[in-house]
């Protein structure tokens, strides 16, 4: 869970509140649970004092803010410990020992979180925050995309794969749509739509679900041909490829359509003509 959170941590700072925010965590029962899952309580006194508790059995200590290092002292009596802020809210309070990188102390509000359940609180703030979308690739891992006010996957989203940044990679999504990542943020979206046709089925990489445009992608069964009309049989539409890339399009519907109504003019003048 630690490894988890401090990868979650740089996504969240921006809502975390500072140290010198005392009224944030003073006279509030923190509870943390260390490794042989005994359930420790600390109280933040308003006048100075450190009391801790393990089994009913009640040490007092001391804290002070120092303002101008913004860290926390701690002395527990047996030793004496200096504190930086990692998270900050009402809810969940997360420390570091000054100078090194690494959690030391994650801390719940018992009044406000109850269960104790720092890793999904977490989660609800980044959710809440950064509108989370989360989804699935076809390989299982799990993909977090920083959303928009609108619903949504779009270039220039940042990606998380597993709650690890990503870097340069493609991922296929459950849905069939295909994401290129570049530096951690979507560069391109594409979605991997079959289509039959008189040459076998065919393979199109689609800029927009459920639509063959210009400029897709295309592979197929054998080698695709050049400049020549292939009729997509379920699409109602046909394309002409060039290096495996659609450069015309015709809506095959339209066009039936077009013959229709011309073939029923022409019926219609030679009924008005020989008539007259």
């Amino acid at each position: 869970m630690i490894e988890y959170i401090s990868n979650l941590l740089p996504r969240i700072q921006a809502f975390s509140k500072s140290l010198d925010h005392q009224e944030s965590f003073v006279e509030k029962t923190w509870v943390l649970l260390d490794e042989e899952g005994n359930r420790q309580q600390y109280i933040f006194m308003r006048d100075g004092r450190f009391l801790m508790s393990l089994n009913g059995k009640v040490q007092e200590g001391k804290w002070e803010y120092i303002s101008t290092s913004r860290c926390l002292l701690i002395d527990r009596g047996t030793d004496k410990l200096m504190f930086n802020q990692a998270f900050l809210d009402e809810a969940v309070m997360i420390l570091k020992i000054d100078g090194v990188n690494t959690i030391e102390w994650m801390l719940a509000n018992a009044n406000i979180l109850p269960d104790l359940n720092i890793k999904d609180y977490l989660r609800s703030v980044e959710r809440r925050n950064l509108n989370i979308i989360t989804v699935r690739s076809q390989s299982g891992d799990v993909i977090d995309i920083e959303g928009a006010a609108q619903p949504g996957i779009f270039t220039g989203m940042k990606v998380w794969i597993n709650d690890e940044p990503a870097t340069d990679e493609t991922i296929k999504l459950t849905d069939g749509s295909i994401l290129v990542i570049k530096d951690g943020i979507i560069h391109s979206i594409s979605y991997e739509q079959l289509y039959n046709s008189k040459i076998g089925k065919i393979t199109v990489f689609a800029q927009f679900k459920n639509l063959v445009s210009l400029g897709d992608k295309v592979s197929g069964p054998t080698d695709l041909p050049e400049g020549k009309w292939i009729t997509i049989q379920n699409n109602y539409q046909r394309i002409k490829i060039r290096n495996s890339i659609i450069y015309k399009s015709q809506d095959m519907f339209t066009y039936g359509t077009l013959f229709a109504l011309i073939v029923l003019l022409i019926i219609a003048i030679v009924l008005i003509v020989t008539q007259g």
